[in-house]
């Protein structure tokens, strides 16, 4: 994750193991690959706008000179890290955990809490942050966060892309206190927990992060249209429903890629039903979801 790895760095992550031994191990690589022309071994736009710290030889604002590779990865190899982190797995240490129960799993404050004590060089705050404990998700080493975690989380980071994506998608709570943060993306996340098909809910690994994810692809997809009474986003997702009834799971056998996976449009009655399930009593704008949430599920 300290190079931006990604789909930009796809080819490098396929062809090499990037478990290392030692700090000489990562060193030796990196400065293999480092210039290659066959796949790129870093990213610093992994998360949009540039971010130096992403490369192999970062600069930093404390020396003119760029650090070398030893230098960038030396703070991932130290021992304190190491130690404290076996610390923190207890008797986990060295088992499986795709053996572990739910209750064996590491709470998402503690690991939070435990990196950012650790202070590693682009993963004490924001997406770098937030992504390391997705992944330890992902490896079961970590509870998953909940819907309310998360909509805390997207509250707190009101300038970060999900909480745009719910603006841009209809959900008057701009300027408004958490609460309304917390029942719009309630609200969205359980839209796609009814809507979904299992068959798609196992594509998508559908959390409650992947619906964080998703909304930061809202601002993308919305200007990728242009912004007419016609052709924006709300326009051309209520164009799609128009003269299409949806039909949950009807997609999963489609190969036209002209049926969703969840209805571009609701109505107030399915709004109010969404609501009433998760008894929050906030009263929202319409919303016009992600009518290409099929690409997502293609890719």
């Amino acid at each position: 994750m300290s190079c931006g790895h990604g789909f930009i760095t796809r080819k490098f992550v396929e062809k090499h193991n990037l478990c290392f031994n030692s700090l000489d191990a990562c060193v030796a690589l990196y400065e293999r690959v480092e210039n290659s022309k066959e796949y790129k071994c870093c990213n610093i736009r992994i998360w949009g706008t540039p971010s130096p710290v992403f490369a192999v030889r970062p600069h930093t604002g404390h020396s003119k000179e760029p650090l070398t590779p030893k230098e960038k990865f030396a703070p991932l190899f130290n021992n304190s890290v190491r130690s404290s982190w076996l610390a923190l797995l207890g008797s986990r240490a060295n088992t499986d955990p795709t053996h572990w129960s739910e209750n064996d799993r590491l709470e998402v404050d503690d690991v939070k809490a435990w990196l950012y004590k650790q202070q590693l060089p682009g993963f004490t705050h924001g997406l770098s942050a937030l992504q390391f404990l997705n992944n330890a998700v992902i490896f079961g080493l970590v509870k998953e966060p909940t819907p309310d975690a998360t909509a805390a989380f997207i509250d707190k980071h009101r300038a970060m892309g999900s909480y745009q994506g719910l603006l841009l998608l209809g959900y008057d709570i701009d300027g408004r206190g958490s609460n309304w943060t917390r029942a719009a993306f309630l609200h969205f996340y359980h839209h796609l927990d009814a809507s979904l098909a299992s068959e798609d809910k196992d594509i998508l690994q559908f959390s409650a992060i992947f619906a964080e994810h998703l909304l930061c692809k809202v601002k993308r997809y919305c200007t990728t249209f242009t912004k007419t009474d016609r052709t924006s986003f709300p326009a051309l997702a209520k164009d799609q429903m128009r003269n299409l009834e949806w039909v949950k799971g009807q997609n999963v056998e489609d190969s036209s890629g002209t049926l969703f996976p969840i209805p571009a449009a609701l109505d107030r009655e399915s709004m109010d039903a969404i609501i009433s399930g998760f008894q929050v009593s906030v009263r929202l704008l319409p919303l016009y979801v992600l009518q290409l949430l099929k690409d997502a599920i293609k890719s």
